[in-house]
């Protein structure tokens, strides 16, 4: 079960699906009576949850989603104030099975045992691992996911072997054999037939290990910056990860099959995976982009991106510039700046098929999402030699560790251009080993 420090959260859905269509039948909020499964599939879907009272200082809530799937949350008082939890799924549509979807009863008697839970922790004392770790996991994930596999690693992995030290007390030395230890062991749910000698046993337990530290990163990065008392990241940061052990799932496409696939795109479509690879913004922020973020006398795009909550500033050249200018002419500030043919919106899913049809027709049978457009836009400057850190910085990813994924292109262009640049002597090597003119 999953918390939240925030007081309401954004609705599950991260683009815009539109009401119903039989908006007059539908309840406000205020007027639906959320003990009632009835009741609760004529709300109109809100941002915000409508609170009951359980017992003093503890309430449970209920909103209805965009994509019409209810959800559960719990809200209890503390000396800090709010604290908030996520429950999970109500069972207006899906049948609750007191695990991910609940009913009334489940998700009361639900958050009456993660209050329990919130009130287990001993009060005073240093914040150990395994504190930073339950606030961690507590946040849904930014992604619109679930957390399972972090929590399995918190389960198995962090806590046992970290979860009582104080994160003011971690070392690098500490952290980096943390790693190592779980490179070199084997993987909880296969113990048998384990072969420590075997390459791609070590690698799948290194990969194993960069995952699991990722996960120990971000919770540690968290309470780094939840916490007054933690006045460095500096041993997480500085811990040095396993390089190209991971099994390469993202696609990318090269500089002649973009123009391909442009040249297969509707003229809408067209300009939204032109975005795309220009900005290499995610879908959901290209397409909540607004004619006011777009700044054409310093030739950039900037935007909040809703994964990591920063201000991503994308530099154009002239003709992106002019491409921009384009979009957002005869348009208001607060207009959005892609659109479709019909002036609506993106919505989302919009783009799955879209994509799929134009690299039909472009003759690209490998299975290229439009998330791989932002890998495309990272792999095309690493093709012009971009460094490392710069991609970083146009990607908008919170730490370099994540733009490491594409060192191995720059280290590609970086071969091919010295085996270019070498001469080539006209000479022949024989059988003798020795160097003869030719």
């Amino acid at each position: 079960m999953e918390q939240t420090a925030t007081q309401s959260r954004k609705s599950d859905s991260w683009l815009p699906t539109g009401e119903p269509a039989k908006k007059s039948k539908l309840l406000p909020l205020k007027a639906v009576n959320i003990v009632s499964k009835q009741s609760r599939q004529k709300a109109k879907a809100t941002t915000y949850s409508k609170y009951e009272r359980i017992r003093k200082g503890l309430a449970i809530g209920w909103r209805m989603n965009t994509n019409r799937q209810g959800s559960w949350t719990a809200r209890r008082m503390t000396a800090d104030g709010y604290q908030f939890g996520v429950i999970g799924h109500s069972d207006e549509v899906t049948p609750a099975d007191g695990v991910t979807v609940f009913s009334y009863d489940q998700a009361e008697s639900a958050c009456v045992a993660w209050a329990a839970n919130a009130d287990s922790r001993p009060s005073g004392g240093p914040w150990r691992v395994r504190d930073a770790a339950k606030d961690w996991l507590d946040i849904p994930s930014t992604k619109g996911g679930s957390k399972d596999a972090g929590r399995s690693n918190v389960k198995n992995w962090i806590n046992p072997m970290l979860g009582d030290v104080p994160v003011v007390d971690l070392t690098k030395a500490q952290l980096q054999k943390f790693l190592h230890d779980i490179a070199n062991s084997p993987s909880k749910k296969n113990t048998k037939n384990y072969d420590a000698t075997d390459a791609e046993t070590i690698r799948r337990g290194q990969d194993r290990a960069n995952r699991i530290f990722h996960d120990l990163a971000a919770l540690l990065t968290k309470a780094f910056k939840d916490r007054d008392e933690i006045t460095s990241n500096a041993a997480w940061e500085k811990v040095e990860t396993f390089s190209g052990v991971a099994k390469q799932s993202d696609e990318f496409l090269v500089a002649d099959e973009v123009q391909l696939v442009l040249d297969a795109c509707e003229d809408d479509f067209k300009a939204l995976v032109f975005g795309a690879v220009v900005t290499g913004y995610r879908y959901g922020d290209l397409a909540s982009i607004l004619v006011k973020n777009f700044n054409s006398n310093n030739r950039s795009v900037g935007k909040t991106q809703r994964k990591t909550k920063m201000v991503n500033h994308v530099f154009l050249s002239d003709s992106e510039t002019e491409f921009f200018a384009g979009l957002a002419k005869g348009k208001k500030p607060s207009d959005k700046l892609f659109t479709k043919a019909d002036g609506t919106a993106w919505l989302k899913d919009d783009q799955r098929y879209r994509l799929a049809a134009a690299l039909k027709k472009a003759g690209i049978q490998r299975h290229v999402r439009f998330h791989d457009l932002r890998h495309t836009a990272a792999s095309l400057l690493a093709a012009g030699k971009v460094d490392l850190a710069y991609i970083s910085k146009h990607l908008g990813h919170s730490s370099q560790r994540v733009t490491e994924r594409y060192r191995h292109l720059v280290e590609s262009h970086l071969a091919e251009t010295i085996r270019a640049a070498k001469p080539a002597f006209a000479t022949t090597l024989p059988s003798n080993g020795r160097v003869a003119n030719s």
